[in-house]
């Protein structure tokens, strides 16, 4: 019987978003492969595209590409895709992926930042990348406050000052193409320590 392999794709360029506590990008791609049928009875390709708030995720869209052999697209073939089914598992790797092999729990990270005690090397990335952000260009400083639970706009620009001081944000007046490069950058390094 044929059988669809899942792979999960982050969209990287959509930003990213707060989901529970793990920094998830805003979009995340699933793509549904048969590569065990023979060619004559293979499956249609499928892809599905996830939208991820911080309250929720949902399928915004479905592609099927149906090749010149195997099997058309078909409602028997619809029936076989469940959508909120792939968004779980689509979150449960990149969440896994993103957070040292732990899925998604319900923890605050608001709270867990709003505290006032040591100021940690995730919490100035994450001030980072929600102060580089493009989606949050108009209201910086605000973003960061309201997304990691800071009391007061006075917290969240020396917690700002702390992480322009590490070198994740570039100086005060800096222009969009800058920030832009800066916000790539820190997208690396999120990478690299989170694939370590």
């Amino acid at each position: 019987m044929a059988e669809y392999s899942f792979s999960f794709e982050e969209v990287t360029n959509k930003g990213t978003v707060l989901l529970k506590g793990i920094v998830m990008p805003k979009e995340i791609r699933a793509t549904l492969v048969d590569k065990t049928s023979d060619a004559g009875e293979r499956l249609p390709t499928c892809s599905l595209t996830y939208r991820v708030r911080e309250d929720y995720v949902k399928c915004v869209e479905v592609r099927f590409e149906a090749g010149n052999i195997g099997l058309p697209i078909s409602a028997g073939v619809l029936r076989r895709i469940d959508p909120e089914e792939i968004g779980r598992n689509a979150i449960d790797y990149i969440s896994r992926k993103r957070n040292d092999g732990q899925a998604i729990t319900p923890r605050n990270i608001s709270s867990k930042f709003a505290e006032g005690r040591k100021v940690t090397r995730e919490e100035l990335i994450l001030v980072a990348e929600f102060f580089l952000n493009p989606a949050n260009a108009g209201g910086r400083i605000k973003a960061v406050q309201e997304t990691l639970g800071y009391n007061t706009p006075l917290k969240a620009q020396r917690r700002i000052s702390l992480a322009r001081k590490m070198g994740f944000i570039p100086p005060p007046r800096s222009s969009f193409q800058e920030y832009s490069r800066a916000f790539a950058q820190l997208g690396r390094l999120i990478g690299e320590e989170f694939d370590d």
